[in-house]
Parts: structure tokens; sequence; C-alpha cells
């Protein structure tokens, strides 16, 4: 799953992507939500989605995987809305990262992942992993 070149910005909702590095200074972002381009000025408010962690009780968890974990059981347990229930987003995530440290990942943080995987999913940035899960299907089928 590649999330290289994706980024969320401090203080503005949803994803953006990259578009280009004009110089040191300045980066043109793209919404994914609505495919609008601006410039951003600070780079410190900026998190690429593709270097993102979160805390858990053994090695840290990559955000990209907790994504895959979502994507494999999204079709026996749908994504709860983030503005939802906050117990049962928890519980969900639970599912999804049972490592999780939940001393130092926020209740906040965790509705900021199922967001950001909403956005994704709706943009099928997942759909490699669709298409690997059904060529590894078809491979085990043809085997048989």
């Amino acid at each position: 799953m590649d999330l290289k070149g994706i980024i969320g910005i401090k203080g503005k909702g949803g994803l953006f992507k990259i578009i280009s590095h004009p110089d040191a200074k300045v980066i043109i972002v793209e919404a994914l939500e609505d495919n609008k381009r601006f410039p951003v000025t600070d780079p410190y408010g900026i998190s690429q989605l593709d270097s993102i962690t979160i805390f858990s009780t053994g090695d840290d968890l990559n955000l990209s995987d907790i994504f895959r974990n979502i994507k494999n059981i999204e079709s026996q347990n749908p994504v709860p809305d983030p503005k939802g229930d906050e117990k049962a987003i928890v519980e969900y995530f639970r599912t999804v990262a049972p490592d999780y440290d939940a001393n130092k990942v926020y209740n906040s943080h965790i509705k900021k992942i199922i967001s950001w995987y909403i956005i994704l999913n709706k943009k099928h940035y997942f759909e490699e992993l669709d298409n690997k899960t059904e060529s590894a299907s078809s491979e085990i089928d043809s085997n048989n």
C-alpha cells in the first residue's frame, strides 16, 4: 500500500496529495476530497502518512498495516462513523490494532485514523490490496 506523498495538515481536516515542490519554502498540495490545490508554507504542520506509526505495547504499528487490517475485515466488520459512538470506535480500533497502547493513543487519534481510511478508501487507494488478495485466492484455487 503506497501512502507516499499523502499528507495530513495540522489545523485542516482531510487528506492531501503533494503535487510539487517548487522550492524549499512552499509545497503545492491537492485536497483528496475536492481536488482543490493550494500552497503550504509551514512544513512543520505536515504529517506524511507513510511515516506515521502508532504506539503499541510491543513494536510500534505502521499506519499502513492498520489500514491493511481495516481493509481485511471491512466486509465482515464495517468501518464505524468516526463521529459516532466513541466506545464503538475504540472497540473497533482494538480489533484492527489489538496491541495499541491505549495510554498513548488518544480517541482523537483513533477517529482521525478512521477518517483517513474512509477518505483513502473512497479514492480507491486500497484497490491494490483487493487485487493482490484476488490474485492470491485465484492462485490457491488453481493449485487445488
